[in-house]
């Protein structure tokens, strides 16, 4: 299925648009085709790589860009996020979505189809310490997070679909089942959750119990193994949980997000009967809480 192709366009293409961008890829980049320029395009600002970096969004791969890049690409949506981006160096002539033909196809993107002028106070611009200017950059990413979250989440039909998620570890005999179950849970009317392993191996006694403490039934559920969906599913986020899935994992079709949750593994754990079990409670704990603190970063309230 074909992903539309969102533009984010400023001045310099240093901090706006590649907040934006990273954004955008990060909450909602199996709908999304994301790019970022600017009309005098300069250098990505430290500042900016840093406080999305605190939301464990990476872009220190991103880069500056000259918006005459894109005149022969058939951008679906191209926003201007500064104040002066799109009405003075672009001539870009909108003031809310239009969806169909925009009222002025600039020169300079000629094959543009939809626009946005969604002005956002340039951080750059703020003087004082350094923590100053960081609070002005989070202040900025943050209020962009809430626009993002508001108008891009629902704005195509395919939003509507469910994105295919599966966690991965080694034996998918007990972290990845916990998460399995955690996401279905917390946020199963906006995902369709799987688990597998690398080795399947039965499902740990102890990861039915400790889960069951909790009021979640396991019993139904079994290891599975990852190539029994290879070329079969298409995944939109893939989740490793130990070291040995994130070296081993393939490289998956359509893959959108990637992420690596380390987590040691229970299983492993030597010691009496009842330290077993701790170190089970404290690995459920854990990977339940980072299920929590990842929807509460991606906006989604847990069921």
């Amino acid at each position: 299925m074909t992903k539309t192709k969102v533009l984010f366009l400023c001045t310099h293409n240093s901090a706006r648009s590649q907040i934006a961008e990273g954004l955008l890829r990060f909450l909602y980049g199996n709908e999304y085709e994301v790019f970022s320029a600017g009309t005098d395009p300069t250098q990505v600002n430290p500042l900016v790589i840093k406080v999305m970096a605190e939301k464990g969004i990476d872009i220190s791969g991103q880069y500056s860009k000259n918006l005459d890049v894109f005149k022969d690409v058939d951008i679906d949506l191209v926003v201007s996020v500064c104040r002066s981006g799109s009405k003075i160096n672009c001539a870009i002539c909108a003031s809310q979505i239009v969806m169909g033909r925009p009222e002025l196809i600039t020169s300079r993107l000629p094959r543009a189809k939809d626009y946005l002028d969604h002005p956002f106070d340039d951080p750059s611009e703020v003087q004082g310490t350094e923590e100053e200017k960081l609070e002005a950059f989070r202040h900025t990413r943050d209020e962009m997070k809430a626009w993002i979250i508001d108008k891009f989440a629902y704005l195509s039909e395919r939003a509507q679909a469910k994105t295919k998620v599966i966690f991965l570890c080694t034996g998918n005999k007990a972290r990845s089942q916990m998460a399995e179950a955690f996401l279905r849970k917390y946020a199963g009317d906006h995902f369709e959750v799987y688990s597998a392993g690398f080795d399947p191996q039965p499902i740990h006694p102890y990861t039915i119990q400790v889960m069951k403490e909790l009021g979640y039934d396991l019993s139904g559920q079994h290891s599975k193994d990852l190539a029994q969906y290879l070329g079969k599913e298409h995944f939109g986020i893939v989740i490793t949980l130990c070291q040995k899935a994130e070296e081993d994992c393939p490289t998956l079709p359509d893959v959108s997000t990637r992420l690596y949750w380390p987590f040691e593994d229970p299983a492993a754990f030597q010691g009496t009967e009842e330290e077993k079990l701790a170190k089970f409670r404290e690995i459920r704990d854990k990977i339940n809480e980072k299920t929590k603190e990842w929807l509460k970063e991606r906006g989604i309230a847990e069921n």
